[in-house]
């Protein structure tokens, strides 16, 4: 089995990794814009429907910038796209759901 990571952004400005099987995928933090967000994807070529899961380390606005936005745009083009995050930290669209 191949994996794949890469960064889609580092530091103070948004952070936010992307670790695949090639066929299975799941976003490690979401702290990049959806704009940037799907501009990377893109040029890595990469696809959304990859994505099963959202895994969100800390509830700081570097990390989790695009978490609601990508979990709402993207579960109607799926079945679900699971979020994690540590345990009483977010309470807005960050959970286990």
């Amino acid at each position: 089995m191949d994996i794949t990571f890469f960064s889609l952004g580092s530091g103070s400005c948004g952070n936010c990794y992307y670790l695949s099987t090639g066929t299975d995928a799941i976003i490690i933090d979401c702290g990049v814009g959806i704009r940037r967000f799907k501009k990377h994807l893109s040029e890595y070529g990469m696809k959304l429907g990859y994505i099963k899961a959202l895994l969100i380390t800390h509830d700081h606005s570097d990390h989790i910038k695009a978490a609601g936005k990508i979990s709402k745009e993207y579960t109607p083009h799926r079945s679900s796209i699971k979020e994690w995050t540590t345990a009483g930290k977010t309470q807005s669209r960050c959970h286990r759901n």
